[in-house]
């Protein structure tokens, strides 16, 4: 597979954005880690694309997080608070 530029992990860690937009507008970039091939970053139209079945998951994810949460934060520091009383006695 062809590829445009190369980017150190380094790289890719203090300037993602930056990173991102390029892959977004169609570079195709080598990812490497110690001077050897990583992976690659390649435009969406670039990857496979998902089956049926795999983007009705992701569309449902998606839903998922656009969706109030079960647990009110209260809720949750109960529980968490109810699990560290547990702890503390075993």
């Amino acid at each position: 597979m062809q590829y445009s530029s190369v980017v150190s992990m380094q790289d890719l860690r203090t300037q993602l954005a930056n990173v991102a937009d390029r892959v977004e507008q169609g570079d195709r970039l080598l990812v490497v880690r110690n001077s050897r091939p990583a992976f690659m970053l390649v435009p969406l139209e670039g990857a496979p694309q998902l089956s049926d079945q795999s983007q009705k998951t992701w569309d449902a994810l998606e839903e998922s997080l656009d969706a109030e949460p079960v647990l009110s934060e209260r809720d949750v520091m109960e529980i968490v608070r109810e699990v560290r009383k547990r702890r503390s006695c075993a």
